[in-house]
Formats: structure tokens, C-alpha cells, sequence
């Protein structure tokens, strides 16, 4: 070229000759193509966790397992944390992917979109291209089974699944995801409801287990009405299954009322007495659930089930889905239920047609269950047991007479609370 003289080159740019120097001017680069990013917006009022999140990095970062499943029952925030996560570690990844796997049928087509997201022509094998390409991140959320996720992971990048089911060890690390701390939720309610007070948020979050779908909804019940926090509490004592379906939380389909209602259509098709248990346990305190005396109960007093509970392993499969569907936890020969759960559950009978004081009489037997053994149930059961069940007449002074003996047996023959119940049988 001659001096001055300026040609195209193929790639756009421009070059000059001045002398014997040849100058190359690039075109400004096209600004970077926008993050492939589906996930849900971050939730403003997440609160704690800091510990999970914690252990979800470290794990994720430092070990050749690539796949953490969060676990945990329904209304636990399994999904909040995953989201969480993603945003609070964004800058580690060249991108993220959401994919609904509630329906395993429709995860291929969540690939196809994430194949042309990533400008891939609709005949790679996003797998292998995955496999090749490390630095990302996808979520599969509320996976029902392990199977539905595993056929579909690639390997490179980090995966995180949340399922309220169990048996997810079999693809990595699993994290289980229990209700909030009592600080944590009292920062919560307090966040939302700068009104509350530290000893009505704790009494609060002790009302509602420090369940975080529980928490959000109440706060959004006092935003919503601007009801005081005091009446909100005496409501709940009152109305408890109406207010569990109270409350907007944005983004979440589900309320208390609602959340556990497919898993429990779940296990009642496969195994009816389970369901049965579940209810029964409703009436009963919360923690430390005897399972034997829960099963002589239902063979006594339902005898449908007369075969299940005849059946010590058909039995322990009924328990085995309750804790499979994040209903239960079992530790020994014990199990314990979520009392929002129990509250949810003590509403089923009268939308079933049932009388809700069937159960809570069941509830009875497993308390009084072989008065004689030396590992009597504890007596917050009986007590529960009899706050919620009605009786009339002689039948009454005879329930209170066997809680009277329960009692001394517990506790002796002078303790406060036996001489409290031998006072309602005269």
C-alpha cells in the first residue's frame, strides 16, 4: 500500500501504512452477550441460613462432588436457599439455570431452552458441551425422585436439587434444611413488622414452629390488615385453621394450608395407614412420637387397617413414606411431626367427613398404651391428646381417672399434675 493508503481488511478492520509502519485499527468489541439467568427474583427478606450457605460454597467449591441436594419438609425455604445462593455467588458463574422437576416429563424440554439460551444449534449434545465447559451452575427444584435428575446431569459445573423426599444420597452431598433458629425468625418478623416486639416475634415464631412459610405468612397477614400482633396471636388460638390459609407470600404457590396436601395424596395411594398415623400424630405433642404404641392404637381402633398393622413390614413401609415425603423425621423407635403440619392435619377430618375426635381418641390410646411399661410415653402427649378430644358424662371421669394413673406412674402419686387430674374425676 501505498503511503496513506488504507484497505479493508477481512475481519473489519481498518489498516493504515504510514512509512514502513503498518497500523491495524480493531473495531471496538461488541459489548458481551447478557448472562444466560432464569432464576427467580432474590427474595429482599431472606433471612439467615448463614451456616447452610456456608457449607453449600465450601462444599461445592472445594470437593470433587459436584451435586448438593438440599433437603427438608415443604414451607422449609429448600428453594429460597438455592436462589440465595445463586445470586450471592453469581460472579462465580458464567451463568445459571433454573428447572422446575417436579414433572420429570418436561426436563428435556427445559434443556432444549437452555440449549438455544446458550446460542447452541439444536443438534449438540449439551452434555458433552456441559462436560467441556466448567463454570456454571443449574438447579433442579422439588425433584421428586433421584432418577428423574440423575439421567440428565452433566459433569463440570455444580448442580443443586431441592426435594422434600429423602433417598437423594445417591447423587452427592445432601444438606438438610431445618425450620429457622428462634433469632433468626425473631429478625425476620421483626424485619416485616417493625412493630413487633422481641417477645411477641418469639412468641410468635414459637406458635408457628419457625417454620419460614409460616413466619412469611403471618407477616404478610399484619402488613396486609395492620392487625396487632397480640390478636393475631389469640386468633390463631382460635381460628388456627383458618389462618393457615391466610397470608400472600409472592413467588410461592402454596400456604400452610395447602403445602402438604401432594404429599400426603402421595403416600395415602400407596399406603393408606400411613396416612392414618399422620393423622392420629396430630393430636399428639410434636416431638418423640412413640411408633409401637401408634400402631397398636390404629390396629385397635380402625380395623381397616388390621392387616397393615399386623405386618411389621408393611408397617415400617408406611413410616418409611412419611419420612421419604419430608412429612416425619424417625429417630429410633420414635418420629416427630412439624406442628404446623399437625395443625394442617387436625383440619383434614371435617373436610373428609370425619369426625375429628375419632382421632384425637386414638391419639388417647397411644398415650395410655401399656400403662405398665417401664418407657411410657412422655405426658405432653396425653396432654395434647386430651386438650383436643370432647367427652361427656362417666365417660369423661374415666378418661381423666387412666390420665390420673398415667400421670403417677410418670411422675408419682403427688405430683402437681397428677393431683390436677385426679381433681377432675371427682
Amino acid at each position: 500500500m501505498t503511503e496513506g493508503q488504507r484497505a479493508e481488511a477481512s475481519d473489519g478492520s481498518r489498516v493504515y501504512q504510514a512509512g514502513r509502519d503498518v497500523i491495524v485499527n480493531q473495531p471496538a468489541p461488541a459489548p458481551p452477550a447478557p448472562p444466560v439467568w432464569n432464576l427467580p427474583p432474590r427474595n429482599p427478606n431472606f433471612t439467615g441460613r448463614e451456616d447452610v450457605l456456608a457449607r453449600i460454597h465450601e462444599g461445592l467449591s472445594t470437593s470433587v462432588v459436584s451435586v448438593h441436594s438440599l433437603h427438608g419438609l415443604g414451607g422449609v425455604g429448600k428453594s429460597q436457599t438455592a436462589i440465595e445462593y445463586a445470586y450471592r455467588h453469581r460472579a462465580e458463574y458464567q451463568w445459571a439455570y433454573w428447572i422446575p422437576a417436579e414433572q420429570p416429563e418436561l426436563i428435556p424440554d427445559h434443556f432444549e431452552r437452555l440449549k438455544a439460551a446458550l446460542g447452541l444449534p439444536a443438534t449438540a449434545d449439551l452434555r458433552s458441551v456441559l462436560s467441556a465447559e466448567p463454570g456454571w451452575l443449574l438447579i433442579f427444584d422439588n425433584a421428586e425422585r433421584p432418577g428423574d435428575v440423575h439421567e440428565h446431569l452433566p459433569v463440570g459445573g455444580h448442580v443443586l436439587v431441592t426435594t422434600r423426599n429423602t433417598g437423594f444420597g445417591g447423587l452427592g452431598r445432601t444438606v438438610e434444611l431445618d425450620a429457622l433458629s428462634r433469632p433468626e425468625s425473631v429478625d425476620f418478623l421483626r424485619g416485616r413488622v417493625p412493630a413487633t416486639t422481641a417477645e411477641q416475634a418469639d412468641r410468635l415464631a414459637d406458635v408457628l414452629g419457625d417454620l419460614p412459610l409460616g413466619l412469611a405468612q403471618a407477616a404478610a397477614y399484619l402488613e396486609e390488615t395492620a392487625l396487632p400482633v397480640e390478636e393475631y396471636l389469640t386468633l390463631l388460638d382460635t381460628h388456627e385453621s383458618a389462618l393457615l390459609a391466610e397470608g400472600d407470600v409472592p413467588g410461592y404457590p402454596h400456604t400452610v394450608a395447602t403445602v402438604w396436601g401432594l404429599s400426603l395424596q402421595r403416600v395415602a395411594r400407596q399406603e393408606p395407614v400411613a396416612v392414618a398415623g399422620a393423622l392420629i400424630s396430630a393430636y399428639l405433642a410434636p416431638d418423640d412420637i412413640p411408633l409401637e404404641p401408634l400402631r397398636q392404637a390404629i390396629r385397635q381402633d380402625d380395623p381397616r387397617f388390621a392387616d397393615a398393622t399386623a405386618d411389621p413390614v408393611r408397617w415400617m413401609r408406611a413410616i418409611g413414606l412419611l419420612v421419604k415425603y419430608g412429612l416425619v423425621r424417625r429417630t429410633g423407635d420414635t418420629i416427630s411431626m412439624h406442628r404446623l403440619l399437625q395443625a394442617a392435619l387436625r383440619s383434614l377430618p371435617e373436610r373428609m367427613g370425619r369426625d375429628r375426635h375419632a382421632f384425637a381418641k386414638s391419639a388417647l390410646l397411644v398415650s395410655f398404651y401399656n400403662l405398665t411399661d417401664t418407657t411410657l410415653p412422655p405426658m405432653s402427649h396425653l396432654l395434647a391428646a386430651l386438650s383436643y378430644t370432647r367427652f361427656a358424662g362417666g365417660q369423661a371421669v374415666e378418661v381423666y381417672r387412666k390420665s390420673a394413673e398415667h400421670a403417677a406412674k410418670l411422675y408419682g402419686p403427688d405430683h402437681a399434675l397428677t393431683r390436677r387430674l385426679r381433681r377432675l374425676t371427682e
